[in-house]
């Protein structure tokens, strides 16, 4: 299987660096979310209290 599947384009990567500069807002927040954390190899429960 490939794996390049999906290539993220520089918009899509500069659009997601403003919200994580908070230049931008998010259009969707996840709250008592489960995900993997690709770095960590794990996965993570993220408990938010909005």
């Amino acid at each position: 299987m490939s794996e390049h599947l999906y290539r993220w384009r520089n918009k899509e990567i500069r659009k997601q660096v403003a919200v994580i500069d908070g230049k931008e807002l998010p259009t969707m927040v996840l709250k008592n979310a489960l995900y993997l954390n690709v770095f960590l190899r794990k996965w993570i429960e993220a408990i938010f209290g909005l």
